[in-house]
């Protein structure tokens, strides 16, 4: 059964978001005005108080599997805003009370290994949900007429001295026949 204070903590917590965006906008705006006056800019980090549009609970993650908690923090995140870092996932992970088994090393090479729910971007150190980046094609792979995929024969075709037939008896008739070779 729920909460019966839920609706109103959720009415809260909407009227905090809003008063954080007004106060980023008038930091955003003292920083432009700072900047006009060439005077030094009073909050340089301003970005990273803007709010996602949903807070992350503090007990969100609690007792959730690493896919699980790292799926539903995505989700929240948007697909809007792609793929997250790894610190931004282990941080929100963090404040949504996750106390998962194992390291956060451990939980980390747990969702690397777990291809059919995320797409690992190595070069950035960011996650994604599969599902945002479509099918990606299977390399080597042909799809024969039974709708059965098999893999693609690779180097060259056999050589065969003669042909055969459907039977699996050579069919010789259109061969040459053989020369003595050793005349005397």
């Amino acid at each position: 059964m729920g909460n019966p204070l839920q609706p109103a903590f959720d009415m809260y917590m909407g009227k905090l978001q809003k008063q954080v965006a007004e106060v980023t906008s008038t930091k955003k705006m003292l920083n432009e005005l700072a900047k006009e006056m060439e005077i030094e800019i009073p909050f340089p980090d301003v970005q990273a108080e803007v709010v996602t549009g949903q807070l992350i609970r503090l007990d969100q993650f609690f007792n959730k599997a690493p896919s699980t908690a790292v799926t539903e923090y995505l989700e929240i995140r948007g697909q809007s805003k792609g793929a997250a870092t790894w610190d931004e996932i282990w941080g929100a992970l963090q404040r949504g009370g996750f106390k998962g088994e194992g390291s956060e090393l451990d939980v980390k090479t747990t969702l690397k290994k777990n291809t059919t729910a995320f797409k690992y971007f190595a070069g950035n150190d960011a996650f994604g949900l599969k599902g945002w980046y479509g099918q990606e094609k299977k390399k080597d792979k042909v799809e024969s007429a039974g709708n059965k995929t098999q893999s693609k024969k690779r180097g060259r075709p056999r050589k065969n001295a003669s042909t055969q037939s459907e039977s699996g008896v050579s069919d010789q008739s259109d061969a040459k026949p053989e020369e003595n070779k050793n005349p005397k």
